[in-house]
């Protein structure tokens, strides 16, 4: 009876690995994939403006769901993703419009 109560239990051990896989990523995992959404977006800018705008958004949703509601310090972090994006994205596109000429 002693050694059922000290094991985990499958729902324990399934919590653990989920949120070590979410929130213990590289320190510039979130950084690099915001970036990258905004070079993938700035080669198809037409079609794909909305994804350094849905990266920073549903960064903010899953940590809201976690750490919950109205966190604000989320919100500064998400701010930043929104930029890298943006600023990628133009950059991109700079890139691609010279390239053309």
């Amino acid at each position: 009876m002693i050694g059922y109560f000290a094991s985990p239990s499958f729902l324990d051990i399934f919590t653990y690995r989920l949120l070590k896989a979410v929130f213990h990523t590289h320190p510039y995992g979130r950084t690099i994939f915001s970036i990258a959404m905004g070079v993938f977006a700035g080669k198809g800018r037409k079609a794909l403006w909305s994804l350094p705008i849905l990266t920073p958004v549903l960064f903010v949703l899953g940590t809201w769901a976690f750490f919950g509601m109205g966190e604000p310090a989320f919100l500064l972090y998400a701010g930043i993703y929104l930029i890298l994006g943006m600023i990628s994205m133009g950059i991109t596109h700079l890139l691609i419009k010279l390239g053309k000429k």
